[in-house]
């Protein structure tokens, strides 16, 4: 059957059929929260830089396409149907593939497959009309859900950013990985089906968040790599779960992960074995400003006074003193490297710290 025998205009199709389905919410947008907004528009602009390379997306992708438009999806659908109108296809035809969307209703991987079954039966000019209509849909939605107020993920973001002092690139990197982590939908197109996680398929990654190779080369053996900011290995990344904590509870004390405030040392410097002419030149070093961090190694076995000595130091530049707080079991190069990075960037304002 033609749209005709169903109903008198294509309007009347969409005001009996595909509107109702998304009268509660036609557009939800205000209804998300900030992180919610943030993780619909990145995904917008993911698939926007995929699909800009003239790529056509299969089943998996037009369902991320038509969850991130969420009720928007319904614009592919009144386009389409403009699109089989002109065609001509056959009563027939036209009946049954208008059925499948009447039926898709508002469920976005039901209407993806709607949609995938009107794209096989028109020419493929039509396909390659629908799909800039596409991108185009997604280029519009990633500027609606623009948002001047801050998400909890972001602001999580610039605590990790503030405190490994990460680039931009690095940054785009961290919020990429952390929405694969965090939502199935987005896991499932771009780690299950193109595996963006895995070094084999990096030109995907590369075009999805806009890198250079060389951007690749310098993001995955710089900073993160180093502070151990991603569980790596010769085929895998994901972000390591502590570093989750942060971006999930930004407001909580995700300092203490890495270092604490020294406890205060009852000992007199004059009290340590240790000539008073390298003390004073210790004190000398420590009273300077300068622009990079003062390294000082102190070595001895345990129980030799380093720590008490390293607090005296301390308290008499009148600066306060911090440790890293690490156990046994996470004790890793990496790991310090981080805590030490973070302890450094988080701490020296002011008259500085040690």
């Amino acid at each position: 059957m033609a749209l005709s025998d169903y109903f008198e205009t294509q309007d009347d199709f969409l005001e009996s059929v595909i509107y109702p389905t998304l009268a509660k919410s036609k557009d939800s947008s205000p209804l998300m929260d900030k992180n919610e907004r943030l993780v619909y528009r990145k995904c917008a602009t993911y698939l926007h830089r995929y699909m800009a390379q003239g790529v056509v997306l299969e089943r998996e992708g037009l369902e991320l396409a038509c969850w991130v438009l969420k009720e928007k999806m319904v614009e592919i659908g009144d386009f389409l149907i403009k699109e089989i109108q002109r065609l001509n296809l056959g009563r027939g035809v036209e009946g049954r593939l208008l059925e499948d969307l009447k039926e898709a209703g508002a469920d976005p991987d039901d209407y993806a497959r709607a949609i995938i079954e009107i794209l096989a039966k028109i020419p493929r000019r039509k396909v390659a009309t629908t799909y800039k209509f596409i991108l185009k849909a997604l280029e519009a939605r990633s500027k609606e859900l623009a948002n001047k107020k801050i998400s909890e993920i972001e602001k999580g973001l610039q605590h990790l950013k503030r405190m490994f002092s990460l680039t931009d690139k690095e940054y785009e990197v961290c919020l990429f990985l952390y929405i694969l982590s965090t939502y199935d939908k987005v896991e499932i197109y771009f780690v299950h089906y193109l595996n963006c996680h895995l070094f084999a398929c990096r030109r995907h990654l590369l075009r999805i968040l806009n890198l250079t190779k060389q951007d690749y080369a310098d993001i995955f053996s710089g900073t993160i790599k180093r502070v151990g900011l991603l569980e790596m290995d010769h085929n895998y990344l994901k972000l390591e779960k502590d570093f989750i904590k942060i971006l999930e509870d930004p407001s909580g004390d995700f300092t203490s992960i890495f270092f604490k405030k020294a406890r205060k040392t009852t000992t007199r410097l004059e009290h340590h074995f240790i000539d008073t002419e390298q003390t004073a030149h210790l004190l000398k070093l420590l009273s300077r400003k300068t622009e990079t961090p003062t390294h000082i190694l102190l070595y001895g076995v345990p129980g030799t006074g380093k720590t008490s000595y390293s607090c005296g130091l301390a308290a008499e530049v009148g600066a306060p003193a911090y440790e890293i707080s690490l156990g046994e079991e996470t004790n890793k190069s990496s790991q310090r490297r981080a805590a030490l990075m973070a302890c450094l960037n988080m701490t020296n304002t002011g008259k500085g710290s040690v």
